[in-house]
């Protein structure tokens, strides 16, 4: 499984990474967001709306399955 994360933040942050897993993207992924943010299909938005970060290779419900209890909807 390949996992790619696409950040963008509106300080000018634009970066892409690449994991061979879900709990490899992990701390990536909580790093930007923290543990309030929302999901669309693909993206997901911080809590300020400040971050965004798409995700191909996984869906967000499954990464929230696979750290259930971090993650508030």
């Amino acid at each position: 499984m390949s996992i790619d994360l696409y950040i963008k933040s509106i300080d000018g942050i634009e970066e892409e990474h690449s994991f061979e897993s879900l709990e490899d993207a992990y701390d990536t992924i909580n790093n930007y967001l923290g543990n309030m943010w929302d999901h669309g299909n693909s993206y997901a938005v911080n809590a300020y709306g400040d971050v965004t970060v798409t995700m191909h290779g996984a869906t967000w419900d499954e990464y929230k399955r696979y750290k259930l209890g971090r993650m508030v909807e």
